[in-house]
């Protein structure tokens, strides 16, 4: 599934290109069809690339929470890690939805 999502980033990332290159500004109908397939991709890639950056937040949480710090601190960045699963685990459940991909 995040190998099929990488991929629609990868496409997303292409389009913006292309669609500011002059070549296919000056191509009206070939514009408009890439415009349309960018819009198609919004979505699914918005939430991946949400998953991803929560995913690097969880790591680098848990790399803080491994580390000496007073207890109040290791308190708060364990309730942040557990709010940062629970962020995850909606946004999975989002890109597991037929329409998100």
């Amino acid at each position: 599934m995040f190998e099929q999502l990488q991929k629609l980033e990868s496409r997303y990332e292409e389009l913006e290109k292309l669609l500011s290159s002059p070549e296919v500004l000056g191509d009206r109908q070939n514009s408009n069809k890439l415009a349309k397939e960018l819009s198609g991709l919004k979505e699914p890639v918005a939430l991946f690339r949400e998953y991803k950056r929560i995913s690097k937040e969880i790591q680098e949480m848990e790399i803080v929470s491994g580390e000496k710090h007073d207890k109040e601190f290791l308190e708060l960045a364990r309730h942040e890690l557990e709010d940062l699963k629970l962020k995850l685990k909606d946004v999975e459940e989002k890109i597991k939805m037929p329409a998100a991909i």
